[in-house]
């Protein structure tokens, strides 16, 4: 059995499992969603007129995807199957973000155009951060509010 019993302590390496209801946590899920509208208003004018509005704010939205990467890595999740019980080992953790988001993530969080200068219509590959939202939204669609923050 991989799932905790609710007074157990994680051991070892669970112990940097974020639970999935920290309040730390969906702080920082609706700091990615104002980052993620932000970039998918100004990256399509920026395409367009060929200009970069705000350059230090790219690097950073660019870090700090980077870094929502690295947390998903940690970042508990309810398991489904049954009953709804936070999972809470790292191993299990990780291969399920592999499976699901990491690949999305990925394309998403990698600052292409830092790399190759005058990508044009390519830089559009950073709308694809719109889906980060799909993932935040399916953490919360199962709780009282969720419809209301999917109509949000």
């Amino acid at each position: 059995q991989d799932s905790l019993p609710p007074d157990a302590t994680p051991k070892g390496w669970d112990r940097l499992v974020i639970h999935p209801n920290s309040q730390a946590k969906n702080w920082f899920d609706l700091f990615i969603i104002v980052c993620v509208l932000y970039t998918s208003v100004l990256t399509p004018i920026e395409v367009c007129y060929k200009v970069e509005l705000l350059p230090m704010v790219d690097i950073a939205l660019d870090v700090i995807f980077v870094f929502d990467m690295l947390v998903q890595f940690f970042a508990g999740y309810f398991d489904l199957g049954g009953s709804r019980f936070p999972m809470l080992k790292l191993h299990r953790v990780v291969r399920r973000y592999i499976r699901t988001w990491f690949a999305v993530d990925l394309l998403a969080g990698f600052p292409v155009d830092r790399f190759i200068s005058q990508l044009g219509p390519i830089a559009l590959v950073k709308t694809i951060r719109l889906l980060k939202i799909k993932r935040i939204m399916e953490k919360y669609e199962n709780l009282s509010w969720g419809p209301t923050l999917k109509v949000i």
